[in-house]
């Protein structure tokens, strides 16, 4: 079996988008799946928390998939057939491999929620 690159992305649910959120090294064949824990993928702490927060943050209109393809063209062939459109043209991930440790933690901030006044 081929290794492949896997890639991690966000996909809008109105198939109208697509953010590249990580290119991962060589694996074996994914299928196209969505991502419901990214626990399971064993990244380093640091980026996890990262593409947590981002998911978090965009999990109204866009979706988290993962996928392997022999290179960025034949995924977006791939995509193009599935009816996605509005693709990047190029490979340009949010999250960059060399830079996985280097970065600072980044951290939630704690919700706040609308307090009612009691009635008198």
């Amino acid at each position: 079996m081929a290794k492949e690159n896997v890639y991690l992305y966000l996909a809008k649910r109105n198939k109208r988008g697509l953010r590249m959120l990580i290119v991962l090294p060589k694996s074996k064949k994914i299928y196209p799946t969505r991502v419901a824990d990214l626990s399971l993928m064993a990244l380093p702490t640091q980026l996890h928390e990262k593409l947590e927060l981002t998911i978090f943050a965009n999990r109204l209109l866009w979706e988290p998939w993962i996928e392997s393809a022999e290179d960025y063209e034949a995924l977006m062939e791939v995509l193009r057939k599935r009816g996605f459109r509005n693709l990047p043209n190029s490979v340009s991930p949010l999250f960059e491999q060399h830079t996985w440790e280097r970065k600072p933690v980044m951290k939630p901030f704690a919700k706040k929620l609308m307090l009612r006044k009691k009635k008198p």
